[in-house]
């Protein structure tokens, strides 16, 4: 006999999906049992979760890490600061940091810190006579202290030991016979 059957059929369609990722060096991501870690564009098909197929995207992008390399000059009693460490003293140092692209940045970094120079200056001057220090001008008796910059452009302490001798008066009597 004839029978009529009622079929009400849902068709699941197929989920397609994109991912896109960065990570750092060393890094990976897992889609569907993968891992992967290495830029580029991948096509993964997996069981998504209403039992049909997927078919996932991957776009990639693996950042590698920074390297550099950082001399610097500084004078005694000066710091730099780098990744939250402050440095004051001569020395190659390496410090691992977090990049702007989020990843690890390697920084060597050569310090040089040049000590202040200190040095004297003993001179005696005929009164009306004078010396000028790091643009400074004397013309009296007496030890000075001078700061001045130096050619390595740090502080120079120069330390001026002045005599000005005053002109000899004197007074000669004489009788004549």
């Amino acid at each position: 006999c004839d029978s009529t059957v009622t079929i009400n059929l849902t068709v699941r369609q197929p989920i397609i999906s994109t991912v896109t990722q960065t990570i750092c060096a060393g890094q990976s991501i897992t889609v569907c049992g993968q891992t992967y870690n290495t830029s580029g564009t991948f096509t993964k098909v997996c069981t998504a979760a209403n039992g049909c197929d997927s078919t996932v995207t991957i776009n990639l992008t693996v950042r590698q890490p920074i390297t550099s390399t950082v001399t610097r000059t500084i004078c005694a009693g000066q710091s730099i600061t780098v990744c939250g460490q402050t440095y004051n003293t001569s020395g190659t140092f390496t410090k691992v940091c977090t990049a702007a692209n989020g990843c690890d940045s390697t920084v060597t970094f050569n310090l040089t810190v040049r000590q202040p120079i200190t040095s004297s200056i003993t001179q005696t001057l005929c009164a009306g006579q004078s010396i000028t220090v790091c643009g400074q001008t004397y013309n009296s008796s007496g030890t000075f202290t001078k700061v001045c910059t130096a050619a390595n452009g740090c502080d120079s302490t120069i330390t001026i030991n002045l005599t000005v001798r005053q002109p000899i008066t004197s007074s000669i009597t004489q009788t004549l016979c």
